[in-house]
């Protein structure tokens, strides 16, 4: 009768573990829903940038993210959620004092969740990811690292 009742208590802690578990994940979607475009800029070019940033165009509506310096090797992580659908640039200025805009291929929504990786290459050429848009973004928790 004892190893019924510790059976039992042993399989709803487990029940009760996995529920919480879920619902700490279910929980995490919702909140890296809440948080927008995950956004890495990583600078493989070798050389230090400066003024980088980003820029977003929409009908009635345009708002640049100075993104300051950006060191050689450095990589910048940050979530944005523009407030509706924009096309989008990156804007940087190498040391010769060259100003580069390299113009996204796409528009962003405003509920869009993507990642987007920008990558600048060392010829200063830049390398945009397209956002794949989806229907239902089930990154949890482990979308802000």
């Amino acid at each position: 009768m004892e190893n019924e009742k510790d059976s039992r208590s042993t399989r709803s802690r487990l029940i009760w573990t996995l529920l919480g578990v879920f619902v700490f994940y279910l929980v995490g979607v919702f909140v890296r829903h809440g948080y927008g475009l995950r956004w890495e800029i990583n600078n493989k070019s070798g050389v230090a940038l400066h003024d980088v940033s980003l820029g977003f165009v929409g009908w009635k509506y345009q708002q640049e993210i100075p993104l300051h310096d950006l060191a050689p090797g450095q990589m910048k992580r940050f979530f944005f959620h523009p407030c509706m659908k924009a096309s989008y640039s990156f804007n940087f200025t190498d040391p010769q004092g060259a100003r580069h805009t390299e113009q996204g291929e796409l528009y962003i929504s405003g509920y869009d969740n993507s990642n987007l990786t920008v990558t600048i290459l060392p010829s200063t050429a830049v390398e945009m990811n397209v956002p794949t848009p989806r229907l239902v973004f089930w990154e949890s928790w482990f979308g802000f690292l």
